[in-house]
C-alpha cells in the first residue's frame, strides 16, 4: 500500500487519480480549494479499500501548502508520493492588459508546483524515500501563442524543474516523475475537439503504471511522445493553427 498526496484533486486528472488509487487500495490525501468537491469525491470513495482524507489547499500560499501537506503526512503516517497536479488556464495574450490573469496562471502552475515540491522534499529527503510527481503538459514542449503563451511557459518550466530535481536528488532515495499529458478530457480542455482528446480514466491508468515503474518522464497517453516531437519542429504557421 502506498500513500499519495494529490493537489488539484477536485476535478480532472487529480480526481480520477484519487479514484483509481483508492479503489486499488492505496491511501490518498486529496487537496484543493473547492472543498465541496473534495468531500463529494471522498463520499464517492467511502467504500473503496484505500483510505481518503480531505485537505484544504491553495497552492499559491506557501504557508497553506505547508500546513496541508504536514497534516496529510501526520494523518497517514507518512507520504510516499506527492503529486503536484494543481493547474489552471485563463491566460491572456501578452501586451493586451491581462497581467493579473497571467500572474494567476504563473502562481498556480509554477509557483504552486515549486511550493509543493519544497514541502514534499522537506518531508521525504530526511527519510531517504519517496517520489514527487510534477504535472507538466505537451503545451510546454513548444512556445504557444496568444492565450496559451503563459500557460505554455509555465508548463515548460515545470518540465525543466523536473529535470533539475532528478539530478539534485540522485542518491537520496527520493525519485522524480515529470508527467507530460496530451489533451485529456477534463474541464481544462473543454474547448478542445472531442476527436483529439483521450478519456481521463485511460490516461490516468497509464500515469499510475508509469509512476509505479519509477519513470522519470512520462507522456500520457504514450502516443503523445511522437506528437510532441513533431510539435517541436513544426513551422510557426502550423503551430499558430494548432493552438
Amino acid at each position: 500500500m502506498t500513500t499519495w498526496f494529490i493537489s488539484g484533486a477536485s476535478s480532472g486528472i487529480g480526481a480520477e487519480l484519487a479514484r483509481q488509487l483508492a479503489r486499488r487500495g492505496d491511501d490518498v490525501a486529496i487537496a484543493a480549494r473547492r472543498r465541496d468537491r473534495l468531500e463529494a469525491l471522498a463520499d464517492e470513495l467511502a467504500d473503496a479499500p484505500g483510505r481518503v482524507t480531505v485537505h484544504d489547499l491553495d497552492v499559491t500560499d506557501h504557508d497553506v501548502v505547508t500546513a496541508a501537506m504536514h497534516a496529510a503526512d501526520d494523518a497517514h503516517g507518512g507520504l510516499d508520493v506527492a503529486v503536484a497536479n494543481a493547474g489552471t488556464g485563463g491566460g491572456r495574450p501578452i501586451g493586451t492588459g491581462g497581467q493579473t490573469a497571467n500572474e494567476a496562471v504563473v502562481a498556480t502552475n509554477l509557483v504552486g508546483v515549486v511550493s509543493t515540491a519544497e514541502v514534499a522534499l522537506g518531508l521525504m529527503v530526511p527519510r531517504g524515500a519517496g517520489r514527487i510527481v510534477l504535472v507538466s503538459s505537451v503545451a510546454g514542449v513548444r512556445g504557444l501563442p496568444g492565450t496559451a503563451a503563459v500557460y505554455s511557459a509555465t508548463k515548460a518550466a515545470v518540465a525543466r524543474l523536473g529535470e533539475s530535481l532528478a539530478i539534485q536528488l540522485r542518491g537520496t532515495g527520493v525519485g522524480v516523475t515529470t508527467v507530460v499529458p496530451g489533451w485529456i478530457d477534463t474541464e481544462l480542455t473543454a474547448r478542445v475537439p472531442d476527436l483529439v482528446k483521450v478519456a481521463a480514466p485511460a490516461a490516468v491508468a497509464e500515469l499510475v503504471a508509469g509512476v509505479d515503474r519509477g519513470r522519470t518522464t512520462l507522456y500520457v497517453p504514450r502516443w503523445w511522445r511522437p506528437v510532441a516531437g513533431l510539435l517541436r519542429v513544426a513551422p510557426e504557421g502550423l503551430v499558430a493553427r494548432f493552438t
